[in-house]
């Protein structure tokens, strides 16, 4: 179901998204980017791993959206580094992927995050967002 705030209230959250594709980071940045009715998203993309690391320094995103198969360095790999501390840790994630092998899709969504096939509904996706937002209190007073 969808999110209702308080009126004058949205979610807002930084969001690095992580994914080997440039097409599929793009796309969800533009997404993002516009008018998604009570939220507001900053969105930085990283094509690797290594490059989520260094951004998430400077950036200091609030959520990630993790694609789980990439080269040199996986999903959950890069989650597991977030969690012992490289780079800025996201409060929580989003698994974006395009694996349909069982055993890697079991990888996935044996995280614990919410995991979505690509492509999805981007209206779906942005209110799972919405509800990590509420979930760890991101929201602020419409400007």
């Amino acid at each position: 179901a969808p999110i209702e705030l308080e009126p004058g209230w949205e979610t807002c959250a930084k969001v690095l998204v992580v994914d080997d594709e440039q097409e599929v980071c793009e796309f969800i940045a533009e997404a993002l980017a516009r008018d998604v009715g009570d939220a507001s998203f900053e969105v930085r993309w990283a094509l690797s791993g290594d490059d989520a690391l260094r951004i998430s320094r400077e950036f200091e995103p609030d959520i990630g959206i993790i694609d789980i198969k990439m080269p040199h360095m996986w999903g959950d790999e890069l989650i597991e580094r977030f969690r012992a501390g490289e780079g800025h840790s996201p409060k929580d994630f989003v698994i974006y992927t395009a694996v349909d092998e069982a055993d890697e899709l079991r990888r996935a969504k044996q995280l614990g995050y919410r995991c979505f096939s690509k492509p999805t509904d981007l209206e779906t996706l942005v209110e799972v967002l919405k509800k990590i937002c509420v979930k760890h209190k991101l929201l602020r007073k419409k400007p």
